[in-house]
């Protein structure tokens, strides 16, 4: 049990150091359940390792949820719940996002305390996942697309998302109602990030910004201006762009309206 815990300890503190933090010290906190929809996503400090980020689901919590329920229910520890999203206590509240660990990521993580005494490799992981499309009727009228340009990357099970083409400068706007949850540049490869969450579960993702209009708690608009397009983390410019439906990434096609 001693050389367990010496042993993780010594994995914490490496991968620490390449920490890719889907928020680096992530504050992302929208305004108590109090005072807006239990539907809206509130994501809590979480941090997460760059190549560890694609090895996660997340969710959502809702009413009558406990730890011991979400642990169950997804055939998962609770200690790894809890370690993952930094939670000292049991105490969940409705709308909390939540990391949830898949057998991959499970399974490189046994890897990792076998291997701990040799060579840590922390080149990106290229296993693509199987993504969980969820079926649920989607309201395109209260959906637009962020940019103009051409999608020259398509939505698979790695790039989870789409690739917009632009120039620098180019306007980008909110692709639906919401609020600001992330604003800035702590992302490892996402440049100029923002990420705004949505009623219903979704979360939008807008990464590689030259120029970033609001910040962290302001509440948006469908085609409100948000940033300007830029290739901050890109060897390009382009919009990189991402839709989550309780936090699985979705096909933003499946979503935008036809054009």
């Amino acid at each position: 049990m001693i050389i367990f815990v010496l042993l993780f300890s010594k994995l914490r503190q490496i991968t620490y150091d390449f920490l890719f933090v889907f928020v680096v010290a992530l504050s992302f906190c929208l305004c108590g359940c109090s005072n807006c929809s239990h539907d809206m996503a509130r994501i809590t400090d979480i941090p997460v390792v760059n190549d560890d980020l694609r090895l996660f689901n997340f969710y959502i919590v809702q009413s009558g949820d406990s730890l011991f329920k979400i642990a169950k229910h997804h055939n998962i520890d609770i200690g790894t719940i809890k370690e993952i999203n930094r939670i000292n206590n049991d105490v969940i509240k409705i709308g909390d996002m939540l990391y949830i660990p898949t057998s991959i990521y499970n399974s490189q993580r046994k890897k990792s305390y076998v291997n701990i005494d040799k060579s840590v490799n922390f080149t990106r992981n290229t296993n693509k996942l199987s993504i969980e499309e969820r079926k649920t009727t989607i309201n395109n009228d209260s959906w637009g697309w962020p940019c103009n340009g051409d999608i020259i990357t398509k939505f698979d099970s790695y790039n989870r998302g789409i690739d917009i083409s632009g120039n620098i400068g180019d306007s980008v706007v909110a692709a639906s109602d919401g609020k600001v949850v992330y604003s800035g540049n702590g992302v490892r490869g996402f440049g100029n990030l923002l990420i705004i969450s949505h009623d219903d579960g979704f979360i939008t993702a807008y990464a590689h910004n030259s120029k970033l209009l609001v910040v962290a708690g302001d509440m948006v608009s469908k085609n409100m201006n948000i940033a300007e397009m830029g290739k901050s983390d890109s060897d390009y410019c382009k919009l990189h762009f991402e839709i989550r439906k309780n936090g699985v990434p979705i096909d933003p096609l499946k979503v935008l309206p036809v054009r």
